[in-house]
């Protein structure tokens, strides 16, 4: 599900909603616990229009709260994942959540009986231990980037990751003379000389002109 620039205009114009405010989503315990937030629900889209209240008859809608404290999916890192509950105790699960012009969308579906509507006072509760396994994989990618930089040199150039609570993929150019895989145990010397308190367990693939994909099946951070 996604907003096109003529649904954000109608978020921003038609309706007169300002962006959503996402400032709370910094304020979370890293080890994975974080506190319930008050929002209210703004909109509801329901992949074609905006309508005003949704239930479990529908497979799939997305609701732009007033402030969030989800993170959105960006730069190769993954989105939050979220229980929305309003004052009815209607709950409304967070499987997705994406930004558009500044309107974070809360893609899901209810998930229990009644109706979700525009208007209502809503309890959010993200998902913190996901959100803590991410993190780490966030970190990951950096001493990566470093430990890959002291062993292959620093012509490495990044050229994208995937991150999410199961593993990271982090993909690079490198002007190396090599082909092949560089093995598990290379990579635990990598981390030793990146004095990090890391472990990383994957492999490293180099193929044709020095492009590389190093699949991270574990981090430890």
């Amino acid at each position: 599900m996604t907003l096109k620039a003529n649904e954000c205009d109608k978020l921003a114009k038609g309706m007169s909603l300002p962006i959503t405010d996402d400032i709370t989503k910094y304020d979370w315990d890293t080890t994975g616990d974080g506190s319930e937030r008050k929002a209210k629900v703004q909109a509801i889209y329901d992949g074609e229009n905006f309508i005003q209240s949704a239930d479990s008859s529908k497979d799939i809608v997305g609701l732009v709260l007033d402030n969030t404290p989800l993170y959105a999916e960006q730069g190769g890192q993954t989105f939050d994942t979220a229980e929305i509950v309003n004052a009815k105790g209607v709950e409304f699960s967070v499987s997705d959540a994406q930004k558009y012009a500044g309107y974070v969308l809360h893609c899901g579906a209810v998930s229990s009986g009644g109706e979700i509507k525009v208007g209502d006072e809503v309890t959010v509760k993200v998902d913190f231990g996901r959100r803590a396994l991410v993190a780490k994989n966030h970190t990951a990618t950096h001493v990566l980037n470093f430990a890959l930089r002291q062993v292959l040199g620093e012509k490495i150039d990044q050229k994208g990751s995937l991150v999410d609570h199961e593993k990271l993929r982090f993909d690079f150019n490198a002007s190396i003379d090599f082909f092949g895989i560089l093995t598990i145990d290379a990579f635990g010397w990598i981390d030793s000389r990146g004095n990090f308190d890391v472990t990383l367990e994957g492999r490293l693939e180099l193929g044709g002109g020095g492009f590389g994909v190093f699949e991270i099946e574990r981090a430890h951070v």
